[in-house]
């Protein structure tokens, strides 16, 4: 068949049949509305029946056709949106035709659109229940037995939205609403559709939809898919299942059908799909839910007992089980192996030994797949533990009556050649075996012994386990340090050969999940735990995959975990470290971390808190997820308490430690006093373990909190669902108090793990505050920690000449001024600012700061590198410039402030601020500045293409602010990647470059003019001709020896010119290039996208969109881009792959040279070097000519280009309209004056034509194309004679309309281009100086109630600084961002593109220096209401009119600018670095006024 489609598809036999189908098939929908009524609907009939029956075939013709060829799939995958609509038309297969087409294709399963399925989901909403339809499901949901998590995920969710009309759980229609009243089968139950024999009917049988829909759950729940399996858990629960087993074959009276008729394979048909469904939700999860309802079902191993249908039956799912098995058995006794020459699957693919019949039922190979299932089941029910009690000695005893039953198949099923499913036999009897549980062995034949060796992974990987617990039990007994050192690299040989997809079947890391998995089970080794948990730290250092791994590297990394570093994928944040902390998690390593933690063995809690670390570095959100799911139920106690106890005891052993020294040093000073020296002491016991715990508790809690993940923050303050609920913020506040008095000293000793403890601790509180998280500020802040920290801050100091100290002094105050900033983090109201001022001696913090000032300006030597000392005053800065807008009195701060203005004004160089809106509240955010954005660095520029916004709109103006703001940070990027490079001459000299082009081009083009020269190609024609006068002295000066010289050095100018050309040519294309590439993709992916928002929202809708977080479209459709462009977009985004991704190859080379053939810039720079190197080519100077066009970019050409653009179609249509008249008057002339036209000047239409044109559109009118004519000299020859008259008035008109009217509008359309423009800059300018940029206050306001506006738009909502902070922001890795930084990161860069950007955190209309104002107005105006009247008041003055003083004026109209006006050394005007348009703030009579179209800069004052 294959060469047969071959055939066909070369001669492209599919289109034909294809056409077909593409006419149009009607539906007869007069039945429809009738049907439904009565609930009979099934189908809709087709108008055209023969039309139908033709598309059958083709459908038909279609299937065979992709029928395992993968070349017709692809082919005709994207026509199944035409196939479905043929969906639903009465007795067309559509179905079958669509699942061949990608059927065991996943490639194409894959990439099906969500649209197909919720086109069939549809058909069974309208059309009723049909299996085929829920069957067709199953081919996008597996691939040859893997399932595929997109498809299941997304046919799962639709399906619970419908769940109780879609799926069919009871199979119960006695009452059913979706049976039709004429339905014979109405009032059956499945027992009786059964008995019917409803399972073997080919369309509209029950009993395949009920079996569908079981089968369709577990199909959706197969795999790994830990999410889907919790789902279904919540829809059924193991006693449903096991009840549906149990009672399939039971009438109503509880009684065992008896019916010697009866088939029973219509029974296990039904049973098939329960026990696949408890295989794949409940057996495969090790959740506890799960666990917990396994260990509840007692009806999976309750004993036989007696009923009144029968002695002895069986009640319980295992006993059904074996009495299945059994019988089985005793079914394929009677069946005979067929020939070699028929044997097969029969005559229905997946069925085994399909369509035999005996007494028992119609289909043995029914009854086979069912106890495929059943043997599957109950082996993972054998090797779980905690579900199956091998002391147990009822459980033992059905279990092994279940492996005799085993065995015996097992004989019958070789007989029949059926060794795939012997094969399970003979694990069900190994895994039975190995819990041990005794009775009949196997005996293998040689075929089932060729067939074990391919073992599956689980099978493979115990039998490895056993030899890894030999190898490492063996050191248990005591190895030397040769055997140690052999241990080391024998668990990083397991850490590559598990962390690899290229091992041998772990391409999904199943066997990583395996061995972790054995890790967490009660009955592990300890010294196998110990170095399981430690292998599986090193796959995350080792990541055997990744593919710029090597040996060295590995070993490299490996190294580095033995010293406890992180790893340096970690601290890059490499999208493959990420995404493999996520497979550990997902695959069991966060039970593994949270079992271990409760362990007794101290190694083992130690190794499970490195884990944790690892597996937590650099916040990953999925990590903590799953943590947080983990540690909310009461379950996390055992972990909690152990956690408890390692912080228990550090503290216990601080204050031992603390206690001994005050003892030795008694003891020392009696003895002393005594006169008694003793040379030696007994020495202080180490502290060293303690603290390490400590340390890497610290560690592992604030990776809890990294990213301000409010779940895990509040868990560690309170277990709510806990017996006993430990505060760990108390405890660790209390770890640091009683570690304080020991600081000094270690640092002085170089004790890194004492201080390396506190610094965690420190950093951990202070994530543990982000977000804001008010309660665990007001949690810590009451614990005397203001207190500890002006202790510290008052006790350690610099010290010359000590740098490694330095450096520990250093990260600690850092750490701790860290922690003061977390306090004021969008802090709500003055207490705990104030509880901060009244605590702490801000002197000491603010001299901390000037001596890294001060360190700093010293050449040689410093106390620390230029970079820290930096880093550690600007945190000073930041704490002091924040508590200083609560200092209200001038009385704390205030007086450090001003005793070191010079380290004030230098950190507050180097200091951006900005506002920003977060949950309704504007909150203040200091950041310090990129290096590159300091006074004088390569960014400090004035940015003018930020200003280039729609202005009369706010919203508008706001999305193109930030659009541009993104772009300039997307230049920036990629220019400070190639500034790093040798290529960096391409963006530092650039404009160098393009200005020596021009000057070479203008001196050459000079030289030619002032030297006479002659073009190449008139040298060669030039003719010696007799010229009317003698060339003088100087002409032949000129001839003879100027012009030569001339000509070659205009030749060597050129040469320079075109070497230039190429330098810039190469600059553009290495660093412009790009960047237009992808803005272009950009461009019309939102186009595209845009145009499908238009057609698909309302306009009621779009009024009512939130103006205060809209979120634009300009930037939202960054999920169309391609792969590599998002993930460049955001570098650090959680949980991205990175690895094996289809299709990750960029887009596609013709939109890039679409977008590269389409922009003007890139046509621009190709003419310019064409030009300079077209010139070389053909030795001529004179075609270098392109470079002198960079005059059209100087800013007075600009001002005339623009002013011809700003009006070009106006002037386009005018000059059509002249060559219009010129054309009537043509017309006129030609039926008129024929005659009197001059000779070759109008003897056809052409030449006439091309004359007028030529003649009248430029010269003095039609004149020019007439002959000389006399004038008469009376009135009546003038008027009659020659056609004078005529021809005058034929004339004069022509001039008056054309060279008079028609050249006096084009230039008014020019002038009026002129004034158009500086009409717009004026009121840009005037807009700048009238209101913020940023926030759209006016001048007015803020002079009045504000700071000032000058000092507003310099200093509060200053444009760069909002650059400068969204650069800052990009560039800092997420685990390092405060929560401010994030909330904004998360808008600007969502983690998700599609949920587009957001500019609803710029703040708009309102300012905190506005809001304070407001609020001392108002605790100003409750004082005066408190206070006691006056004995005489004063009448109450006339109110003001609204044009008077003390009114809210408003700055000047909007205008839209395409360019913000610069003062001189291009800072911006109004004092400022930028300015915004006017908006008063959102009043009733203000918006009335707006909507009137009011001029309120008339009114105000």
């Amino acid at each position: 068949m294959g060469q047969n489609q071959k055939i066909m598809l070369n001669r492209e036999l599919d289109e034909p049949v294809v056409d077909l189908l593409r006419l149009n098939l009607e539906r007869d929908l007069t039945r429809r509305a009738a049907c439904m009524e009565e609930g009979e609907i099934d189908a809709d009939p087709p108008v055209n029946p023969q039309r139908r029956d033709l598309f059958q075939s083709c459908y038909d013709f279609l299937l065979m056709l992709c029928k395992n060829n993968a070349n017709a799939q692809m082919k005709l995958f994207p026509l199944i949106s035409v196939f479905q609509d043929h969906v639903g038309i009465e007795k067309l297969n559509v179905a079958d035709t669509i699942c061949e087409i990608v059927r065991d294709n996943p490639r194409l399963i894959s990439q099906v659109p969500e649209s197909l399925f919720r086109h069939f989901i549809d058909a069974i909403l309208t059309w009723g229940r049909k299996a085929r339809w829920l069957r067709f499901f199953e081919v996008f949901l597996e691939v040859q037995g893997s399932p595929l998590k997109r498809n299941q995920d997304l046919l799962l969710r639709m399906v619970l939205d419908d769940f109780d009309k879609l799926i069919d759980l009871e199979c119960d229609y006695r009452a059913s609403r979706f049976l039709p009243r004429s339905d014979p089968r109405t009032g059956m139950t499945r027992l009786e559709l059964i008995r019917d024999g409803d399972h073997r009917w080919k369309v509209r049988s029950l009993v395949k939809y009920h079996f569908s829909s079981v089968n369709l759950l577990a199909l959706c729940a197969a795999g790994k898919n830990a999410v889907n399996q919790a789902r279904v858990m919540m829809m059924v629960s193991v006693d449903t299942i096991v009840d549906n087993v149990i009672n399939c074959a039971l009438r109503p009276d509880m009684v065992r059908e008896s019916d010697p008729e009866f088939d029973w394979d219509g029974v296990y048909y039904v049973r098939k799909a329960w026990t696949k469904l408890l295989t794949n939700v409940y057996l495969t999860s090790l959740d506890t839910h799960s666990t917990k309802q396994l260990q509840d079902a007692k009806r999976i191993w309750l004993p036989q007992t007696s009923e009144p249908g029968g002695p002895g039956e069986p009640l319980s799912l295992m006993n059904e089980y074996v009495v299945d098995v059994q019988t089985l058995s005793v079914r394929l006794k009677d069946v005979k192996r067929p020939p070699a020459d028929v044997e097969g699957d029969g005559d229905r693919e997946g069925m085994v030994l399909a369509g035999l019949r005996d007494s028992i039922g119609w289909d043995i190979g029914q009854h086979l797949e069912y106890v495929v299932e059943v043997l599957r089941s109950v082996t993972r029910v054998i090797l779980r533990q905690d579900i199956f009690d091998a002391k147990d000695e009822v459980l033992c005893l059905m279990a092994s009556e279940l492996r005799e039953s085993a065995v015996y198949l097992y004989k019958e099923l070789h007989r029949l050649g059926r060794h795939a499913e012997a094969l399970l036999c003979v694990e069900l009897v190994n895994a039975m075996t190995e819990r041990g549980i005794t009775g009949a062995a196997i005996r293998l034949e040689e075929e089932d012994i060729r067939l074990q060796k391919e073992k599956g992974v689980e099978a493979l990987f115990m039998e490895g386990w056993r030899d890894f617990k030999l190898h490492v039990g063996s050191t248990y007994l005591g190895v030397e340090a040769e055997e140690g050192r052999t241990m080391i690299g024998c668990i990083k040989d397991m850490a590559t050969m598990l962390g690899s997809r290229k091992s041998f079947q772990n391409d999904e890391l199943q066997t990583l999940g395996e061995f972790i998995r054995e890790l967490a089970s009660e009955q592990c080794d300890p010294l196998v735990q110990l170095n399981g948990l430690r292998v599986v730290r090193a796959v995350l250092y080792i990541q055997p995959d990744r593919e710029s791994t090597s040996l060295e590297l590995q070993e490299k990394e490996y190294q580095r975990m033995l010293r406890n570093q992180p790893p340096s994928d970690a601290e890059d944040g490499f999208p493959s470290f990420v995404a493999m902390q996520r497979h550990i998690a997902t695959r069991g390593g966060v039970d593994l971390i949270v079992t271990c933690m409760a362990s007794p063995e101290t190694d083992i809690v130690l190794a499970a808190l490195y884990l944790a670390v690892t597996i937590l570095e650099g916040g990953n959100k999925a990590v903590q997820d799953l943590f947080a799911e983990i540690l909310t139920p009461a379950s996390s106690q055992n972990f909690f308490m152990a956690l408890h106890k390692v912080m228990e005891n550090g503290v216990t052993s601080l204050k031992a430690q603390k206690k001994t020294i005050k003892q030795r040093q008694a003891e020392k000073h009696a003895l002393a006093a005594a006169g008694i020296v003793r040379r030696s002491m007994k020495e202080l016991p180490s502290l060293g373990p303690a603290l390490q715990f400590m340390t890497e508790v610290m560690k592992m809690m604030r990776r809890f909190c990294l990213g301000q993940h409010t779940v895990l923050q509040d868990i560690l303050r309170k277990q709510r669902l806990n017996k006993v609920s430990i505060n760990f913020f108390d405890e660790a506040v209390n770890y640091l108090i009683a570690l304080e008095p020991e600081l000094k000293y270690a640092i002085k000793h170089e004790d890194v793990v004492t201080v390396e403890g506190a610094i965690r601790g420190f950093l951990m509180l202070a994530d543990a505050m982000r977000g804001p998280n008010p309660a665990n500020q007001v949690t810590i802040a009451t614990k005397g920690f203001f207190e500890l920290v002006d202790r510290l801050m008052n006790k350690i100091h610099f010290e010359p000449n000590d740098e490694r100290r330095n450096a520990l002094r250093s990260r600690l105050k850092s750490a701790v001024a860290t922690c003061l900033m977390a306090f004021l983090e969008g802090v709500e109201g003055n207490a705990i600012p104030e509880q901060m001022l009244t605590s702490i001696d801000w002197s000491a913090l603010a001299g901390q700061m000037d001596v890294c000032y001060e360190a700093m300006l010293k050449e040689e030597p410093r106390l620390l590198p230029r970079e820290a000392l930096c880093e550690e005053g600007i945190i000073y800065y930041f704490t002091l410039r924040f508590i200083k807008n609560y200092d209200r009195n001038n009385d704390h701060i205030a007086p450090a402030w001003h005793k070191h203005l010079r380290a004030v004004r230098f950190f507050e160089s180097r200091t951006g601020y900005v506002e920003i809106v977060r949950d309704g509240r504007l909150e203040r955010c200091f950041f310090m500045l990129p290096d590159s954005c300091i006074p004088g660095g390569p960014l400090d520029k004035p940015f003018e293409e930020m200003y280039e916004t729609e202005r009369e709109d706010p919203d508008r103006k706001n999305a193109e602010f930030l659009d541009n703001m993104i772009r300039l940070i997307e230049r920036e990027e990629r220019h400070s990647h190639i500034r790093q490079t040798w290529l960096s001459f391409t963006v530092t000299h650039f404009e160098a470059v393009c200005q020596a082009c021009f000057v070479f081009a203008v001196s050459t083009h000079w030289l030619m003019i002032l030297g006479a020269y002659v073009p190449r190609w008139q040298r060669e024609q030039e003719v010696c001709a007799a010229q009317e006068e003698p060339p003088t002295e100087w002409d032949v000066w000129f001839e003879e020896r100027l012009t030569p010289n001339v000509n070659w050095l205009a030749v060597l100018l050129t040469l320079a010119l075109a070497a230039l050309a190429c330098v810039r040519a190469l600059s553009f294309v290495h660093a412009e290039l790009p960047r237009i590439i992808s803005e272009g993709l950009e461009s019309e992916t939102e186009e595209e996208l845009l145009e499908d928002d238009v057609e698909d929202e309302a306009p009621e809708e779009a009024e009512q969109e939130d103006e205060a977080n809209l979120v634009f479209s300009a930037t939202a459709r960054a999920a169309a881009l391609p792969a590599d462009l998002a993930v460049a977009a955001e570098g650090d985004a959680q949980g991205t792959e990175g690895t094996e991704c289809e299709g990750a190859g960029g887009p596609p080379l013709l939109s890039q040279a679409w977008v590269v053939l389409s922009s003007p810039w890139c046509w621009y720079e190709a003419c310019h070097l064409a030009s300079a190197l077209l010139a070389v080519v053909l030795w001529e100077p004179t075609v270098a000519f392109w470079p002198l066009l960079e005059m059209c970019f100087w800013k007075g050409s600009r001002t005339v280009i623009d002013a011809i653009k700003f009006n070009a179609g106006k002037m386009i249509q005018t000059f059509l309209l002249g060559l219009l008249v010129m054309y009537i008057w043509l017309l006129f002339g030609m039926w008129m004056l024929y005659d009197q036209h001059a000779q070759d000047m109008c003897t056809n239409m052409f030449q006439c034509f091309s004359a007028y044109f030529y003649l009248t559109m430029r010269g003095d009118g039609v004149k020019d194309v007439m002959t000389d004519e006399s004038f008469a000299r009376n009135i009546v020859d003038f008027a009659v004679e020659g056609n004078m008259l005529v021809r005058t008035v034929w004339d004069m008109t022509y001039q008056f309309v054309f060279l008079y009217i028609l050249i006096a509008i084009i230039t008014g359309i020019v002038i009026d281009a002129f004034g158009g423009l500086r009409d717009e800059r004026e009121e840009a300018e005037d807009n700048l100086k009238t209101s913020c940029f940023v926030c759209n206050l006016d001048r007015f306001t803020l002079d009045q109630k504000g700071s000032g506006f000058d000092k507003h738009v310099a200093h509060e909502h200053n444009p760069r600084n909002y650059f400068f902070f969204l650069l800052h922001i990009k560039m800092a890795p997420r685990s390092k961002l405060t929560s401010q930084e994030s909330h904004v990161k998360d808008k600007v860069w969502p983690t998700n593109p599609r949920q587009g950007r957001s500019y609803g955190w710029l703040p708009r209309e309102k300012t905190l220096s506005l809001t304070e104002g407001e609020e001392e107005d108002e605790q100003l105006h409750a004082m005066v209401e408190k206070a006691p009247p006056a004995p005489a008041p004063a009448p109450a003055p006339a109110p003001r009119p609204p044009g008077a003083p003390g009114f809210c004026g408003a700055g000047g109209a909007r205008a839209r600018s395409r360019a913000a006006p610069r003062e001189a050394g291009g800072r911006p005007a109004a004092g400022g670095d930028g300015g915004a348009p006017a908006l008063c703030d959102r009043r009733p009579g203000r918006r009335a006024a707006r909507r009137a179209g009011v001029n309120r800069a008339s009114r105000a004052p």
